[in-house]
């Protein structure tokens, strides 16, 4: 029986029994099409491992660190205020016995706040601001189809080290075993766009799969700064839009019965003319 997606991945990763790896090898070896699509397979795996061992992490930046200890100053603070004051009546040291967080001291007669009123007023405020922002980004990535939303998070991992293994002649070799693939597979033709004049290197090609339907990745390196990615997949016509996740900007748009979408950690404007200088369909 010949081997399944699943059993061939688990054969370029090394994770087959000798006796099955061999059974494996054998069926790869009679059928140029499983060759191809184990070439292909063999071809996309990412070395994350190797890539991230010697990577420090980032120093946290000194003005963060005192903008948390500023703001856990304030939070102490607070937090003395809201105990009952020494010699408080009985009831009132019962409430705060139990942890009642309304012994909050009122605001004076007067009506006017006093600054530590107005520090808490201030606070309120930012942290309601920050709770608003982070449910708008929710439901923004909501909205956001699930597959544009896995290949943008799936980018996001991407540096320079985890594309830049083997070069360019590698990424050529997967380019050649993909296409060779989708023709003999499914009849496909597909152009890889060379985008060395607007400063981009191709480096990497890989099938990836979402939802039982084929993604294809095509990984671009600048001379500086994170990879960019024009990902494709099989989907119903879709608006052109523009997309911001994790880190990522992301322009999407519909051509030819495949949904497109072109990643990177690059300003909008210049995605756009990225755009601008691709063909009009890849497939």
């Amino acid at each position: 029986m010949s081997p399944d997606l699943e059993t061939l991945r688990a054969h370029a990763d090394g994770e087959l029994a000798p006796l099955r790896r061999a059974e494996v090898d054998a069926a790869i070896a009679a059928d140029p099409a499983l060759a191809a699509l184990s070439a292909a397979l063999f071809a996309s795996r990412l070395p994350y491992r190797s890539a991230f061992e010697h990577v420090a992490p980032p120093p946290v930046p000194a003005a963060l660190q005192a903008r948390v200890a500023e703001l856990a100053s304030v939070a102490r603070a607070n937090a003395t205020e809201t105990l009952a004051p020494a010699g408080a009546s009985a009831g009132a040291s019962a409430g705060a016995s139990t942890g009642s967080r309304r012994l909050a001291p009122s605001p004076p007669e007067s009506g006017r706040p006093t600054g530590r009123w107005a520090i808490r007023l201030l606070l309120s405020g930012v942290v309601l601001g920050c709770l608003l922002a982070a449910s708008l980004a929710s439901v923004q990535q909501r909205q956001v189809e699930p597959w544009l939303r896995s290949v943008i998070t799936y980018h996001a991992m991407y540096s320079r080290e985890t594309v830049t293994d083997g070069g360019p002649a590698l990424g050529q070799a997967q380019a050649v075993a993909l296409r060779k693939a989708l023709h003999d597979q499914q009849g496909l033709e597909l152009t890889v766009p060379d985008l060395r004049a607007q400063g981009l290197q191709f480096v990497r090609a890989q099938r990836l799969q979402f939802d039982g339907r084929t993604v294809l990745q095509l990984v671009y390196l600048p001379q500086r700064g994170a990879p960019v990615a024009l990902c494709l997949m099989p989907a119903a016509r879709q608006p052109e839009r523009t997309l911001a996740l994790d880190g990522q900007q992301a322009l999407a748009w519909h051509a030819g019965g495949w949904a497109y979408v072109l990643i990177g950690a690059l300003p909008l404007q210049q995605l756009q003319t990225l755009r601008q200088r691709l063909p009009a369909a890849l497939i």
